[in-house]
């Protein structure tokens, strides 16, 4: 479970495919750690259905138009420091180099990506 993410089901968000226009609903939220900004949670994997038929990607959208963020833990796994804990240095996040930046950050890794 990740701290970020709560669950509220007396605020219910609709969510409509962006392919068949079927509509599902989410009370489930992320709260930012430092600003308690809210956003409703999206399957990053889209609408399952419309992925098995069609064999491609069908994200949702927010019907009322709030903010929303993928459930990809990658944008809601916070560490202790209130930092994607992918990018916190002191936590050993993944996309850290070895220079202690993120690596899209740094001058010496970032022409090695582009390679």
């Amino acid at each position: 479970a990740f701290s970020t993410v709560v669950h509220r089901p007396s605020r219910i968000t609709e969510l409509q495919c962006s392919e068949c226009s079927g509509i599902v609903t989410s009370c489930w939220y992320f709260v930012h750690p430092k600003s308690q900004a809210t956003a409703v949670l999206l399957p990053n994997n889209g609408h399952a259905a419309c992925r098995r038929k069609l064999r491609t990607m069908n994200h949702f959208r927010v019907v009322d138009g709030s903010p929303y963020k993928l459930d990809s833990p990658n944008n809601i796994d916070y560490c202790m420091h209130d930092i994607l804990r992918h990018v916190c240095a002191p936590c050993g996040g993944l996309n850290i180099c070895t220079h202690g930046k993120p690596k899209w950050n740094c001058k010496t890794c970032r022409l090695k990506m582009k390679r």
